[in-house]
């Protein structure tokens, strides 16, 4: 099942009443053939993110009964090609009752992988009295595009300052978010000299966009050695991706 494997569906299905069957003085709508993206929900946790479906097909002439299927299709990331996804509840032919107007049929399907676009396929069959196709059609709907809503922590810019009489020197370490959203607990970020831990700092959060710098006192580095800062050393915050943390320069001569 692979990426497919944690969606989950709902689905539900409307026939619309023959006119002569109607409750109402006036005969419904003849739904319109379509393929519909009817709400695309997004969100930090997968919990949060879901997309509505909507297949519709009027009754044509002969036909007694109508069937649509939908296919699932997912597009990882940003760019590239939609590929099918294996669903339990798509690929099977859902059927309206025998002598409707219309047939409505929803599709909800939840706990979406970010960042990724999905959109469906929609194959529709007419009927007739003894259950033969006597047409078809086929729609594709608009995208859902879920972007990855969370936080994107980074160190934008070291400097190194003179070393001092004392042996030590100050380092100025620039952290930002370049996430969508903020962060919203403490995290820590450790400067590194010559591959040991020389100080860490916390921050209490930062807002998406949000950046702060920070100035750390710590022994004066050896020239031409690593100088690395990393912000969520300790890896508390789940963020969009981790190998982009840490900043490193040489340390002046």
């Amino acid at each position: 099942m692979g990426r497919a494997a944690a969606l989950v569906l709902a689905a539900g299905a409307v026939s619309l009443p023959a006119a002569a069957h109607a409750q109402a003085s006036a005969p419904p709508a003849r739904p319109a053939l379509a393929a519909t993206l009817t709400q695309c929900t997004t969100g930090v946790l997968a919990g949060d993110r879901s997309v509505d479906f909507t297949g519709s097909m009027p009754v044509v002439e002969k036909a007694v009964s109508m069937a649509m299927r939908f296919e699932l299709y997912e597009r990882p990331g940003d760019t590239g090609p939609y590929t099918r996804l294996k669903v339990p509840g798509f690929s099977t032919w859902n059927r309206s009752d025998r002598g409707v107007a219309g047939f409505v049929y929803d599709k909800r399907v939840e706990r979406l992988t970010a960042p990724s676009a999905y959109r469906v396929e929609v194959r529709f069959r007419w009927l007739d009295a003894r259950g033969r196709v006597v047409k078809t059609a086929r729609r594709t709907s608009a995208s859902c595009h879920e972007p990855d809503l969370r936080p994107d922590l980074r160190v934008t810019r070291l400097l190194v300052g003179p070393g001092r009489p004392d042996g030590t020197a100050v380092y100025s370490v620039t952290v930002a978010n370049a996430g969508r959203s903020a962060v919203l607990a403490p995290f820590t970020t450790s400067l590194t000299l010559g591959g040991a831990t020389a100080g860490t700092q916390t921050l209490t959060g930062l807002g998406a966009g949000g950046s702060s710098t920070l100035t750390f006192t710590a022994p004066r580095c050896v020239p031409g050695s690593d100088v690395v800062a990393t912000a969520d050393a300790g890896q508390a915050v789940d963020e969009v991706a981790e190998g982009d943390n840490s900043g490193r320069t040489a340390c002046p001569t």
